[in-house]
C-alpha cells in the first residue's frame, strides 16, 4: 500500500472514493473502497507530497520499526507489524458482521481459506462469549429459582397466618411469629 499512487483511486457508482490497484503478490486486482480515517490520511499526506505517490515510501522493515516505535510510545506491550495490522482488520470487519468474501476481497486473498483463519479467531471469540452468556443464565435460573423459593416460603407464611387467626391468634401474635407484616396478616 506504501506505493499507492493518486491515480489508484477513483470515485465510482456509489459516488465514494476507492483504491483499485494490482497487487504485487498474487497480480490480482483489488477493489477497496475508503473509509473515513484513511480518506483523512491521505488528504493528510497529500499536502506534502509532490510526486505521484499517496504516502512516502518505506521498506515493509522500516514500517515495521515505526510500528515498533508506536509501540513502545504506546505502551501497547505487543508486537506490532503490517501483518497484525491486517489480521485485526480483518477479525474486528469480521466481528462486526462484515462478509467473509467482502474481507476477502479487501485483503486481496486469492484463497477464501486464507481468509478463514481469521474466521476461527472470531469463532472462537463467539465460543468464549456465548460461555459466559450461559453462565449469566444459569446465574438469572438460579436468581429465578430463589425467587420462586422465597415466593413458595411466603405463601406458606400467608397459609399459616391465615390458620392462626382461625385459631384465634391475635395480629400482633402472628405478625411476631411469621415476621408478616400486619397489613399481610390482615390479607
Amino acid at each position: 500500500m506504501t506505493q499507492l499512487r493518486k491515480d489508484d483511486i477513483q470515485v465510482t457508482f456509489d459516488n465514494r472514493k476507492w483504491i483499485f490497484i494490482k497487487r504485487k503478490k498474487t497480480k490480482q486486482m483489488s477493489h477497496i473502497p475508503l473509509l473515513p480515517i484513511p480518506l483523512e490520511l491521505i488528504e493528510k499526506y497529500q499536502k506534502n507530497r509532490q510526486d505521484a505517490f499517496l504516502f512516502p515510501i518505506h521498506t515493509n522493515q522500516k514500517t515495521n520499526e515505526y510500528l515498533k516505535e508506536i509501540d513502545e510510545i504506546c505502551n501497547i506491550n505487543k508486537r506490532i507489524t503490517f501483518h497484525t495490522a491486517r489480521h485485526s482488520f480483518a477479525t474486528l470487519a469480521l466481528s462486526h458482521g462484515v462478509s467473509i468474501e467482502s474481507i476477502s476481497g479487501v485483503l486481496g486473498h486469492t484463497n477464501i481459506k486464507t481468509t478463514q483463519i481469521y474466521a476461527q479467531i472470531t469463532k472462537q471469540k463467539i465460543g468464549r462469549e456465548m460461555t459466559a452468556f450461559e453462565n449469566s443464565l444459569d446465574t438469572s435460573n438460579k436468581h429465578a429459582n430463589r425467587m420462586k423459593k422465597g415466593y413458595t416460603i411466603y405463601m406458606q407464611l400467608l397459609d399459616t397466618a391465615r390458620k392462626m387467626r382461625e385459631d384465634d391468634f391475635s395480629t400482633e401474635q402472628i405478625v411476631y411469629y411469621t415476621g408478616l407484616s400486619a397489613e399481610e396478616v390482615a390479607m
